[in-house]
């Protein structure tokens, strides 16, 4: 991609076949790189780190993760909320 057509970088290439090869790529140098330094992001968030970020943030978080803890428990802080308005 040349700047000359997206100075900014706001065109998101990873859609596009042309750059198929290339996102691969970086995507196995990312795979390799958390493997190498054990990043975190690589496993799972238990339950009960989940609810402690929900109960902290709450309708901000908007990760699938996050559905399908609501799903399950429904609006576990509503309460304390309300309570602290």
């Amino acid at each position: 991609m040349k700047l000359s057509k997206d100075p900014h970088e706001v065109r998101n290439l990873a859609g596009d076949p042309r750059y198929a090869a290339e996102l691969k790529r970086h995507r196995n140098i990312l795979k390799s790189w958390m493997k190498e330094t054990d990043d975190k992001g690589q496993y799972p968030e238990s339950t009960e780190g989940l609810l402690q970020v929900m109960y902290r943030w709450g309708d901000k978080c908007v990760n699938p993760e996050y559905e399908a803890i609501r799903k399950k428990y429904g609006d576990i802080f509503a309460r304390q909320r309300r309570s602290s308005q």
